[in-house]
């Protein structure tokens, strides 16, 4: 019994926390990333990596596109590839539970921008129920078209422990 205890007070310890890899240096990140996806990280056109100021725990990464610059794929959460627990675990650790509407709307606006790597224009931030909802508006990557770029707008729902689903257009 005493075992299993102490396995259940682990398991619980390890999911709190993300794994540790070591994100100081683009090799480490390199290897982090082939270790969670299998995948070597692309180096065409310029490296698409960057890691949250505000969620230090976080690296999104992603490859060049020529015709638009980096399209984002994901983000690293300590070692572990597009962490579904990440948002509530890293909300939580930058005082989330805590904190009060603004703060949250802008603990929000910069894990759309810095991990989502979301360029969010116009924002603006409302609670509801105890949830936040942020709506926003997204001028859209033009290409190599010359067509003129969409621009559109979008919501988002940030649930009580700051985790989100996905974004949807008005």
């Amino acid at each position: 019994m005493k075992h299993l205890v102490c396995l259940a007070l682990l398991g619980a310890t390890a999911s709190a926390n993300p794994a540790k890899c070591d994100l100081s240096t683009d090799a480490g990140v390199d290897a982090a990333y082939k270790a969670a996806t299998g995948n070597e990280m692309s180096s065409y056109g310029g490296r698409c990596a960057k890691r949250s100021s505000t969620f230090p725990a976080m690296y999104s990464l992603g490859t060049f596109m020529t015709d638009r610059g980096c399209r984002w794929e994901g983000a690293l959460h300590g070692c572990t590839w597009n962490d579904p627990k990440a948002a509530a675990t890293e909300m939580a650790a930058a005082g989330w539970a805590k904190a009060d509407a603004k703060k949250r709307g802008e603990l929000a606006i910069a894990w759309l921008r810095e991990v989502d790597q979301i360029d969010v224009e116009q924002t603006n931030t409302a609670m509801s129920g105890g949830k936040l909802v942020v709506d926003y508006w997204v001028t859209g990557a033009v290409g190599m078209t010359r067509a003129a770029p969409s621009h559109t707008h979008m919501k988002i729902v940030f649930e009580a422990d700051g985790s989100h689903g996905a974004p949807t257009s008005f």
